[in-house]
Parts: structure tokens; sequence; C-alpha cells
């Protein structure tokens, strides 16, 4: 099943590889004071990355067109919030 941190380093690779929101997902990153290095090393709390998964989740645009590659990815993560 693997780590939320290797999960959300996959997610992380895709968003850029899908062109899926990257600015987007960069701005939450920022907010949330994430970055590639600690995506790549895996550093980050579980607590972090679900918390900014779900906001970047909730940015995005209220649109069926949002449910392609990652989006699925990205739901698996961020519904962790309500566990």
């Amino acid at each position: 099943m693997g780590s939320i941190q290797t999960k959300f380093k996959l997610l992380a690779a895709e968003v850029n590889e899908q062109h899926y929101y990257p600015q987007l997902f960069a701005e939450i990153l920022v907010a949330h004071d994430m970055g590639p290095d600690g995506i790549a090393s895996e550093s980050y709390e579980d607590k972090k990355i679900i918390h900014m998964c779900h906001d970047f989740w909730e940015a995005l645009p209220d649109s069926p067109s949002i449910r392609r590659e990652p989006f699925f990815a990205l739901c698996n993560i961020a519904e962790r919030i309500f566990d």
C-alpha cells in the first residue's frame, strides 16, 4: 500500500507530469512551508501532507474537468483528514 510520504512524492511527480494545476499545487506547498526537497526526501509528517493535500483539493476549480489523473490519488490522501 505504501506510506503517505511515498504516495505524496508520487502525487507531486504526477501533478507536474500531467500538468495538473502545477501552479496551484506550488502555491499550496508554499503556504504549508513545504518544497520539492522535503517531498523528495519524504521528510514531512503524515498530518502535514494530509492537510496540504486537502487544501489543494479544496482549491481546485468546481468542475468535472478536475476528475482526471492524478485527482484520485490526491483524494486518497486528502480524505484522510476525516479519519
